[in-house]
């Protein structure tokens, strides 16, 4: 049963890829050296298109949230396996998508800042037992978010940054 909780994920940072505006055509791009080929040699026409999903993805992951090109194909592979692969995983594979969970709800989440247009300084912040709003606590499940939480929080936020900086640094 965890392991859905990858193709869970991964179903969110598509939605979050997709784009915020009308659909913006682009360009095909050489796959060698990745320059853009605007008009076919051979016939003369434009090869501008609509972005698929992948390239979506592979822009916001390796673009927009820098990371490694290796990153984003170890995750889109593991994609591939969880949706179009075969009905039994071997243990490894299992292994593996537990293992890609972990980078997948940090992406995810920074994706999701980035939409919403909140810093890396703004809640919520990944840390190593879960997620976190505050310096206090933890979205683990420990105990309910009260009031009083929301408030300590302004007064807490300085203090996480310097927090912030180093799991980010151990994450990446």
């Amino acid at each position: 049963m965890k392991i859905r909780r990858y193709g869970d994920i991964w179903i969110s940072l598509e939605i979050l890829s997709l784009p915020d505006q009308s659909k913006q055509r682009v360009f095909f791009k050489c796959q060698k050296c990745g320059h853009e080929i605007q008009i076919c040699p051979e016939c003369h026409a434009s090869s501008q298109h609509f972005p698929d999903t992948k390239e979506r993805l592979k822009d916001l992951v390796t673009s927009k949230l820098d990371r490694s090109l290796n990153v984003f194909e170890d995750l889109w592979s593991a994609r591939n396996l969880m949706f179009h692969g075969r009905n039994k995983l071997t243990e490894n594979e299992v292994k593996d998508l537990l293992n890609y969970t972990v980078n997948l709800k940090q992406i995810t989440l920074e994706a999701l800042k980035l939409r919403l247009g909140l810093t890396e300084f703004d809640p919520p912040f990944r840390i190593k037992s879960g997620f976190s709003i505050a310096g206090e606590f933890h979205m683990g499940f420990r105990r309910k978010i009260t009031k009083e939480d929301i408030r300590n929080f302004s007064k807490s936020k300085n203090l996480l940054k310097a927090t912030i900086y180093r799991n980010k640094k151990s994450i990446r």
